[in-house]
Protein backbone atom coordinates (compact mmCIF):
# COMPACT_ATOMS: atom_id res chain seq x y z
CA UNK A 1 0.00 0.00 0.00
CA UNK A 2 1.37 3.41 -0.94
CA UNK A 3 1.51 6.31 1.47
CA UNK A 4 -1.20 8.12 -0.51
CA UNK A 5 -3.49 5.08 -0.21
CA UNK A 6 -2.76 4.79 3.50
CA UNK A 7 -3.58 8.47 4.08
CA UNK A 8 -6.81 8.07 2.14
CA UNK A 9 -7.69 5.09 4.33
CA UNK A 10 -6.92 7.08 7.50
CA UNK A 11 -9.15 9.93 6.28
CA UNK A 12 -12.00 7.42 5.86
CA UNK A 13 -11.43 6.11 9.39
CA UNK A 14 -11.62 9.68 10.63
CA UNK A 15 -15.19 9.87 9.31
CA UNK A 16 -16.33 6.44 10.50
CA UNK A 17 -14.38 5.51 13.65
CA UNK A 18 -15.33 7.59 16.70
CA UNK A 19 -12.35 6.48 18.82
CA UNK A 20 -9.87 7.28 16.04
CA UNK A 21 -11.58 10.62 15.41
CA UNK A 22 -11.27 11.57 19.10
CA UNK A 23 -7.63 10.51 19.13
CA UNK A 24 -6.85 12.66 16.08
CA UNK A 25 -8.83 15.55 17.57
CA UNK A 26 -6.75 15.38 20.78
CA UNK A 27 -3.51 15.12 18.79
CA UNK A 28 -4.57 18.12 16.72
CA UNK A 29 -5.36 20.14 19.85
CA UNK A 30 -2.03 19.29 21.51
CA UNK A 31 -0.08 19.93 18.32
CA UNK A 32 -1.73 23.31 17.70
CA UNK A 33 -0.94 24.37 21.29
CA UNK A 34 2.64 23.25 20.81
CA UNK A 35 3.02 25.14 17.54
CA UNK A 36 2.09 28.62 18.66
CA UNK A 37 4.50 30.51 16.41
CA UNK A 38 6.30 29.68 13.14
CA UNK A 39 9.49 27.72 13.66
CA UNK A 40 10.37 24.56 15.49
CA UNK A 41 11.52 26.50 18.57
CA UNK A 42 8.55 27.51 20.69
CA UNK A 43 8.20 29.68 23.80
CA UNK A 44 8.90 27.67 26.94
CA UNK A 45 10.83 24.83 25.28
CA UNK A 46 13.01 22.92 27.71
CA UNK A 47 15.11 21.30 24.94
CA UNK A 48 17.23 22.78 22.17
CA UNK A 49 15.50 23.25 18.81
CA UNK A 50 17.65 20.71 16.96
CA UNK A 51 16.13 17.87 18.97
CA UNK A 52 12.53 19.05 18.64
CA UNK A 53 12.52 19.77 14.91
CA UNK A 54 11.98 16.25 13.59
CA UNK A 55 9.13 15.34 15.97
CA UNK A 56 7.25 18.61 15.63
CA UNK A 57 7.54 18.70 11.86
CA UNK A 58 6.56 15.04 11.55
CA UNK A 59 3.49 15.42 13.77
CA UNK A 60 2.33 18.58 11.99
CA UNK A 61 2.85 17.04 8.53
CA UNK A 62 1.11 13.76 9.31
CA UNK A 63 -1.84 15.52 10.95
CA UNK A 64 -2.08 17.89 8.00
CA UNK A 65 -2.06 14.93 5.60
CA UNK A 66 -4.88 13.25 7.53
CA UNK A 67 -7.05 16.27 8.43
CA UNK A 68 -6.22 18.85 5.76
CA UNK A 69 -6.06 21.53 8.49
CA UNK A 70 -4.61 24.57 6.70
CA UNK A 71 -3.24 26.15 9.89
CA UNK A 72 -0.86 23.18 10.15
CA UNK A 73 0.08 23.55 6.50
CA UNK A 74 0.95 27.20 7.06
CA UNK A 75 3.07 26.36 10.14
CA UNK A 76 4.88 23.58 8.25
CA UNK A 77 5.55 25.86 5.30
CA UNK A 78 6.91 28.73 7.40
CA UNK A 79 8.92 26.45 9.69
CA UNK A 80 10.45 24.47 6.84
CA UNK A 81 11.58 27.67 5.17
CA UNK A 82 13.03 28.91 8.47
CA UNK A 83 15.03 25.68 8.79
CA UNK A 84 16.22 25.97 5.20
CA UNK A 85 17.43 29.53 5.87
CA UNK A 86 19.56 28.50 8.86
CA UNK A 87 23.29 28.67 8.26
CA UNK A 88 25.32 25.54 7.66
CA UNK A 89 27.00 26.23 11.01
CA UNK A 90 23.62 26.16 12.78
CA UNK A 91 22.97 22.77 11.17
CA UNK A 92 26.14 21.41 12.80
CA UNK A 93 24.59 21.82 16.24
CA UNK A 94 25.56 23.34 19.57
CA UNK A 95 28.88 24.99 20.40
CA UNK A 96 30.53 21.78 21.58
CA UNK A 97 30.23 20.08 18.18
CA UNK A 98 33.43 20.07 16.14
CA UNK A 99 33.58 22.53 13.26
CA UNK A 100 35.91 21.67 10.40
CA UNK A 101 36.43 22.35 6.71
CA UNK A 102 34.72 20.86 4.85
CA UNK A 103 31.81 20.88 7.27
CA UNK A 104 30.77 17.51 8.62
CA UNK A 105 27.32 17.02 10.09
CA UNK A 106 26.44 15.68 13.52
CA UNK A 107 23.49 14.12 15.29
CA UNK A 108 21.75 17.51 15.11
CA UNK A 109 22.30 17.63 11.35
CA UNK A 110 20.48 14.30 11.11
CA UNK A 111 17.52 15.61 13.13
CA UNK A 112 17.24 18.67 10.91
CA UNK A 113 17.59 16.69 7.67
CA UNK A 114 14.78 14.39 8.81
CA UNK A 115 12.70 17.45 9.76
CA UNK A 116 12.98 19.06 6.34
CA UNK A 117 12.21 15.73 4.64
CA UNK A 118 8.89 15.34 6.49
CA UNK A 119 6.93 17.89 4.42
CA UNK A 120 8.12 16.30 1.20
CA UNK A 121 7.05 12.84 2.39
CA UNK A 122 3.70 13.51 4.05
CA UNK A 123 2.20 16.35 2.10
CA UNK A 124 2.51 14.58 -1.27
CA UNK A 125 0.92 16.44 -4.15
CA UNK A 126 -1.76 17.95 -1.91
CA UNK A 127 0.50 20.79 -0.82
CA UNK A 128 1.97 22.68 -3.74
CA UNK A 129 3.63 25.34 -1.56
CA UNK A 130 6.57 22.98 -1.30
CA UNK A 131 7.63 23.57 -4.89
CA UNK A 132 9.33 26.69 -3.55
CA UNK A 133 10.64 24.80 -0.53
CA UNK A 134 12.25 22.15 -2.77
CA UNK A 135 13.94 24.93 -4.71
CA UNK A 136 15.19 26.48 -1.46
CA UNK A 137 16.70 23.21 -0.23
CA UNK A 138 18.28 22.46 -3.58
CA UNK A 139 19.81 25.93 -3.54
CA UNK A 140 21.46 25.17 -0.17
CA UNK A 141 24.11 22.65 -1.28
CA UNK A 142 26.26 23.21 1.81
CA UNK A 143 23.46 21.78 3.95
CA UNK A 144 23.00 18.77 1.69
CA UNK A 145 26.70 17.93 1.51
CA UNK A 146 27.13 18.46 5.25
CA UNK A 147 24.42 15.88 5.84
CA UNK A 148 25.91 13.50 3.25
CA UNK A 149 29.35 13.64 4.92
CA UNK A 150 27.73 12.89 8.28
CA UNK A 151 25.88 9.86 6.83
CA UNK A 152 29.05 8.53 5.16
CA UNK A 153 31.01 8.93 8.39
CA UNK A 154 28.27 7.18 10.37
CA UNK A 155 28.17 4.29 7.87
CA UNK A 156 31.95 3.83 7.88
CA UNK A 157 31.93 3.49 11.70
CA UNK A 158 29.49 0.57 11.44
CA UNK A 159 31.47 -1.39 8.81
Amino acid sequence: MTLAERIKELRCFLKTDEIYARFIEKQLCVTKKELQVPGVAQPGDARDWWYLAEGRMGRACSLYAITGDESLADWVHQSALMLARESADAWIGPFFRTRCTPLKGTLETGHLAAAVAQPLIFTLSTYNHFCFFRFKISSSPSLYFTYRRWKQCKRSKHH
